[in-house]
């Protein structure tokens, strides 16, 4: 990596914290999407919206760029989100919370929404509400590397609430095996959703073995174990690639749709799947290679960028320097201007999901608007962090970006 491509990635870096500081020292969630600079208005359900797995990539991408104390606010966030939520006291995280400083003194946290003036209602999203098993993975995983940089016990420990929360609630015994979708909408009776992901089923394998490593006696292992067996369940053989998860009722794989996490994520983080490298990621450039970049989706619409920098990263993991090149260089034609990156090249960017719970609630758009995920996966990819085990890949001794926060 040259000097002034370090140089780029720092700038992420302050970017980042200076966002978090704007609140001054207190805990806090980013908001995950800004207006942009190139025109057009935020939408507004997404003008308050701190989604978690937004914030968890935050904090995961601070640590990595040697800021833990910035870092630690986020967490703090989500150390209060856990003690506090407005109706819930099982563990579980909701997909989304009012972007700001919170009050640590308030009876609850307080989620996302807006005023509709025809409706004459509060309008709260049911997505934003509810609760995404690998969204609340991911949380699991920031906290854990919270963990591991600060030594704070208080973050471990949330981490496992998480997870027993997903061990409970979510694991399937029955048919393909591995954990289902989450709950998608309002307290008291969210509906619970069948499908399962193959994304999900990573991030919950990373979490597991992490804590196996330092908590042998509480059943993580089993946890882990449970999620692989989904994984190789979700191998095409034939085509070389994962499956997206299963269709609704929670057995049958999906072999419709596609998703380039699920190929990415499967060899960054799953150590067993190493082998397989070439031949996923041959499949991943014919069916998502897009403009130097990648899709999220088949159809190559447009460049995806928290899964382009995605793909940086494992190009770079597997010293495959020609091509993590020319995707860095996609990547730059994707920023804003400050350190921060579009979510997209295309204004509406096209997944082929839904964040529903039965596939009805309309399909999950990425939008060109400056994205908190998408520039955290930037700090991941050009700093060599792998987040799905808590460490760089890499050796540094601190992080290369300490500077002014």
């Amino acid at each position: 990596m040259t000097a002034s491509a370090v140089s780029d990635y720092c700038l992420s870096c302050e970017s980042l914290a200076r966002r978090v500081k704007l609140y001054g020292d207190g805990p806090v969630f980013l908001v995950s999407y800004e207006a942009s600079p190139e025109g057009g208005q935020l939408p507004r359900e997404l003008s308050n919206v701190a989604f978690s797995y937004d914030n968890a990539l935050a904090i995961i991408a601070l640590v990595a760029c040697g800021k833990v104390e910035t870092a630690k606010q986020i967490g703090e966030a989500f150390h209060i989100a856990l003690a506090k939520d407005r109706f819930y006291k099982d563990g579980r995280l909701r997909n989304a919370y009012a972007a700001g400083r919170l009050d640590p003194s308030a009876e609850a946290v307080a989620l996302p929404g807006y005023w509709d003036d025809g409706a004459g209602k509060w309008i709260e999203d049911g997505y934003q509400v509810g609760t995404a098993t690998g969204s609340a993975a991911w949380v699991a995983l920031s906290l854990l590397t919270l963990s591991q940089a600060d030594g704070d016990a208080r973050y471990l420990e949330d981490a496992r609430k998480v997870m027993r929360w997903i061990n409970v609630l979510t694991i399937d015994h029955g048919g393909a095996g591995g954990f289902r979708g989450g709950f998608y909408g309002h307290e008291p009776s969210p509906v619970r959703i069948g499908w399962k992901s193959t994304e999900h089923n990573i991030d919950i394998y990373a979490v597991a073995v992490f804590l196996d490593t330092i908590d042998k006696e509480n059943g993580w292992g089993a946890a882990a174990r449970h999620a692989l067996s989904f994984l190789d369940r979700a191998w095409n053989p034939d085509e070389k690639r994962f499956h997206v998860g299963t269709l609704p009722d929670g057995a049958a794989l999906n072999t419709d749709q596609d998703g380039l996490d699920t190929q990415l994520w499967a060899l960054l983080g799953v150590g067993d799947f190493a082998e397989r490298a070439e031949d996923v990621l041959a499949w991943t450039y014919r069916n998502h290679g897009v403009d130097g970049g990648f899709d999220f989706n088949t159809d190559r619409d447009g460049l995806w960028i928290e899964g382009t920098a995605q793909a940086l990263l494992l190009l770079k993991y597997l010293n495959r320097e020609k091509e993590a090149a020319i995707v860095e260089e996609a990547l730059a034609r994707n920023g804003v201007g400050d350190g921060y990156y579009f979510a997209s090249s295309t204004q509406d960017l096209t997944t082929g999901l839904s964040a529903g719970a039965d596939g009805s609630s309309g399909e999950f758009l990425y939008h060109r608007l400056p994205h908190l995920g998408a520039t955290s996966w930037v700090v991941l990819a050009g700093l060599g962090w792998n987040p799905f085990i808590l460490k760089y890949f890499e050796q540094k001794e601190s992080g290369p970006c300490l500077r002014k926060y």
